[in-house]
């Protein structure tokens, strides 16, 4: 991921709103999805989007 990372593109395993917090995704887990079998990931383009 760190080279990713030097290309911009920033790959997390939360939200943006989460960062820094091993908390998942409260949307996830409010549509009965979130299992320890997989993990949803977010993908940034850019700083200015999430």
């Amino acid at each position: 991921t760190f080279t990713m990372d030097m290309k911009g593109i920033n790959v997390s395993g939360g939200s943006a709103c989460t960062s820094g917090s091993n908390q998942g995704s409260h949307v996830i887990r409010a549509l009965g999805e979130w299992t320890s079998d997989y993990q949803p990931v977010r993908v940034s383009f850019s700083k200015f989007n999430t």
